[in-house]
């Protein structure tokens, strides 16, 4: 459907808009910036975190999203070129579905509820104030909280049949664990956890919390589907056409 391209258009340029301001934001190379500054102690901390971007499950999670809106002018352009036999935009379709119910709606809601939660708990322990020079506070809110409002949008417009929930829990799980042994690798590393709030608490603990952290990527998985069968009701695959109301 037209609208639907208009939307993923849309929505493509607004993560080039924040791809683009991250590469803009400054980088702080010299240590000296910060003497005689209130974030002198934490000099070390903004260099770290702005050298390791792709150690933080938000940024997993950022570039997941911008990805999949890629995926999905893909499909756009599959459905709108007689070109291409149906059954390659079938399979496409399918693919997309996987990567939407079972990576970005659980991953998106799980970063803006958990960030979210902790954020107005204690800033300090997920995101301290020297974090807004590395990103400001306006570019925060777009990737920790707009996330949750694209998702939502591709949620409501998004007409898809259900991938098989088992399946679905397994790519989910091995995301999480994949980012898991990431963050271990880290910590063996440097000595200190990716997130301020991990390293209030121990190893064994640290490794522990990776138990309700898939729990609560499961529950938001669930949760994404109830919510696309009562906006949609319940779809199926049929061979001659792809998404009908069973």
């Amino acid at each position: 459907m037209v609208y639907q391209t208009v939307l993923h258009a849309i929505l493509f340029a607004y993560e080039q808009f924040v791809a683009y301001s991250i590469y803009q934001l400054p980088h702080y190379d010299n240590k000296s910036v910060f003497d005689n500054s209130s974030y002198a102690n934490y000099s070390q901390d903004i260099q770290w975190a702005q050298n390791n971007f792709y150690r933080f499950y938000t940024n997993w999670n950022l570039m997941l999203q911008y990805l999949f809106i890629i995926l999905l002018l893909v499909e756009d352009f599959l459905r709108l070129n007689r070109f291409f036999p149906k059954l390659v935009l079938d399979r496409f379709s399918i693919f997309n579905s996987y990567i939407f119910f079972s990576l970005v709606f659980p991953a998106c809601v799980m970063v803006a509820a958990t960030f979210w939660s902790i954020f107005w708990y204690d800033r300090d322990l997920i995101w301290p104030p020297y974090a807004d020079l590395i990103l400001p506070y306006e570019l925060n809110i777009m990737i920790h909280g707009v996330i949750f409002v694209v998702v939502i949008l591709i949620l409501v417009t998004y007409r898809r049949p259900l991938p098989k929930l088992l399946y679905s829990m397994i790519i989910l799980f091995m995301y999480n664990g994949a980012y898991g042994l990431l963050a271990l690798e880290t910590y063996w590393e440097t000595g200190h956890w990716v997130y301020e709030f991990q390293n209030q608490l121990e190893l064994i603990w640290n490794m522990l919390l990776g138990f309700p952290q898939q729990l609560l990527g499961f529950a938001f998985l669930y949760i994404g589907r109830i919510l696309s069968e009562l906006i949609h009701g319940e779809v199926v695959h049929d061979k001659n056409r792809f998404d009908v109301h069973k």
